[in-house]
């Protein structure tokens, strides 16, 4: 029994290290999509990123290709070079250090490859110069959705820190999903406790009580890891990080606990009921 689970546990922990050092740069990068509203004019869209020291004009004519990376061909640069407001923030386009592509579809602006900023702010410049920005926006969401919107505010006038920002997080849909994964997963590990012929009322209401405990804790994680820290990558490193703990953690329990049948017993029903888990875990990963 040890010598299987000590197997189980270098098997997973082999997994994870594998995914984190090989396999890194290969998952997707975050992304902010936001939807303007409030403006009826025509406007240039630029996302503000943070830099630690002051910044010089840059030479437009250099040879680069500025605009490449950018959604217009008639993006007024020369309102943003050299520009640095107050806060140290400067023009994505022209002085982020990584491919800074930004996209306009469907009504929405595209933050995206190399990959959107943790903290920025965003730029509106209208055809005779003027511009407007927002507060320092702190995304939170590896694939955010935002509104930026600037009703009421007066556009004939160059303001910083005017609008308001919502990013828009799935409450809703995070919950459910929660609830029906952990009520799942509770399910099928108590119809195994009743295959290893565990029959008495307290043992079903430990395990149901340790697994409830074990499994919102992982399901938490898990959606966590996908929402906000890595999207499939940061799920598949919570699911195989996190079976590793629940499984000691219910073996330990159970050892000690579950007294209805002999310890190697409750051992033995630990690893095979987080061995079904764990499978139902990797093959249900859409669903979160």
């Amino acid at each position: 029994m040890k010598k299987i689970m000590t197997f189980i546990v270098i098997l997973l922990m082999t997994a994870v290290i594998f995914s984190v050092t090989a396999h890194a740069d290969m998952f997707a990068k975050p992304e902010a999509r936001i939807e303007v509203v409030g403006i009826d004019q025509t406007f240039y869209f630029e996302i503000l990123i943070f830099k630690n020291g002051p910044v010089s004009a840059v030479d437009i004519d250099s040879g680069r290709d500025w605009l490449s990376e950018y959604y217009q061909d008639d993006f007024p640069l020369d309102v943003l070079n050299g520009y640095q407001d107050d806060d140290g923030f400067v023009s994505r386009t022209l002085y982020s250090n990584k491919p800074a592509n930004l996209f306009y579809e469907d009504d929405v602006f595209l933050v995206g490859y190399f990959s959107a900023p943790k903290k920025f702010k965003i730029a509106i410049i209208f055809e005779d110069g003027t511009m407007i920005t927002s507060k320092v926006i702190d995304r939170k969401m590896f694939y955010s959705k935002m509104t930026y919107d600037l009703t009421g505010v007066n556009f004939n006038l160059t303001q910083t820190g005017v609008g308001t920002i919502k990013e828009h997080v799935p409450i809703g849909s995070m919950s459910w999903k929660f609830a029906v994964r952990v009520i799942i997963t509770i399910s099928v590990e108590l119809l195994i406790l009743w295959f290893f012929k565990y029959r008495l009322r307290r043992s079903f209401a430990l395990v149901g009580a340790i697994n409830f405990f074990t499994q919102s804790l992982l399901t938490m994680f898990m959606i966590l890891g996908f929402y906000f820290w890595g999207d499939s990558f940061g799920l598949v490193f919570v699911v195989l990080l996190g079976e590793i703990l629940v499984l000691l953690t219910e073996v330990l329990a159970y050892h000690f606990f579950l007294s209805e049948q002999t310890p190697r017993k409750a051992r033995q029903y630990a690893l095979v009921a987080n061995l079904a888990t764990f499978i139902l875990a990797i093959f249900t990963l859409w669903f979160i």
